[in-house]
């Protein structure tokens, strides 16, 4: 009878063991379910904040497409008068005459009003701005 009270307390003993073992394993599983809920609602964060971090960088560079071609088209328009004006330099070193009939003609093509002398005449050959002093 003695050995059967010694096997009964030794398997109560037992059994309160695996019950605690098995309560410290919920606990852990209860701890883990949790982590892994923080962990997914910041991977749906993180997950939003890179699709908008997507559409910013989209909308960036719709914008910079958008600037290079302002930036071109400006570009065209301020490459068109300093020809004319390169045109202009020319004649009035090649022909004084011719330069005045250009300037006529770009004036009434751009809707500019001509003083009845023409154009005040740019400097002479040997101005400043023509030929600077060479550095000694």
């Amino acid at each position: 009878m003695d050995a059967i009270k010694k096997k009964m307390q030794a398997m109560k003993i037992e059994k309160d063991n695996a019950l605690d073992r098995a309560d410290a394993a919920e606990e852990k599983v209860r701890q883990m379910q949790e982590k892994l809920e923080r962990v997914e609602e910041e991977l749906r964060d993180t997950q939003k904040k890179m699709v908008q971090v997507e559409n910013d960088c989209d909308k960036a560079q719709e914008d910079l497409a958008a600037a290079n071609a302002s930036l071109e088209e400006k570009e065209k328009k301020l490459q068109e008068p300093l020809g004319s004006l390169s045109a202009l330099v020319f004649a009035h070193f090649a022909c004084p005459r011719l330069l005045a009939s250009l300037v006529a003609l770009q004036c009434r093509r751009t809707g500019f009003a001509t003083v009845s002398s023409g154009v005040p005449p740019l400097p002479p050959p040997h101005h400043r701005y023509f030929n600077p002093p060479h550095s000694q």
